[in-house]
């Protein structure tokens, strides 16, 4: 005997709980996003550096809300990791960097850079954890530590 639709269980996601108009709200800012680098050109508004700098910082914020929010991590030093992308792709792209200089043209991309200063960053934070599990298991004061020492670290190489 089938079973009948009460008795089935019920799938559970994000998209399935979503209220409708929350959707629509969603598609109507990623249509938004998508369309603004032509808008701000065509009514001469020169903001799209302004909103690439501020979806950078709700990046960061996401990143941090996911990391001390649902992993429950003390992360001091989270912005070490996101400072040390963002050197690498400037290294990677500046005129004035010496390291950009001795590097061929076609490597010079932007979109070459960014992947290379996402696994980079990564690098880094594998350094954190280069005790292997019994670091990655380790309590959240000592995470908390690792952070807080590697972002002085990161302060003594790169100084504002």
């Amino acid at each position: 005997m089938p079973e009948s639709s009460e008795n089935a269980p019920s799938s559970v996601g994000f998209a399935k709980s979503t209220p409708p108009n929350v959707r629509w709200i969603m598609g109507a800012l990623l249509i938004f996003g998508l369309l603004f680098p032509w808008l701000d050109q065509l009514a001469g508004w020169y903001r799209v550096s302004a909103a690439a700098n501020s979806l950078l910082l709700i990046v960061l914020a996401v990143g941090l809300a996911i990391v001390v929010g649902f992993a429950g991590l003390l992360d001091l030093g989270y912005a070490a990791f996101f400072a040390i992308g963002g050197y690498t792709a400037a290294m990677l792209t500046s005129s004035g960097s010496q390291l950009a200089l001795m590097l061929p043209e076609a490597v010079r991309s932007p979109w070459l850079a960014l992947p290379v200063a996402g696994l980079v960053a990564a690098g880094f934070a594998l350094t954190r954890a280069g005790g292997g599990p019994k670091t990655l298991a380790a309590t959240v004061a000592l995470t908390g530590l690792q952070t807080l020492a590697l972002q002085a670290m990161i302060q003594v190489v790169y100084p504002v």
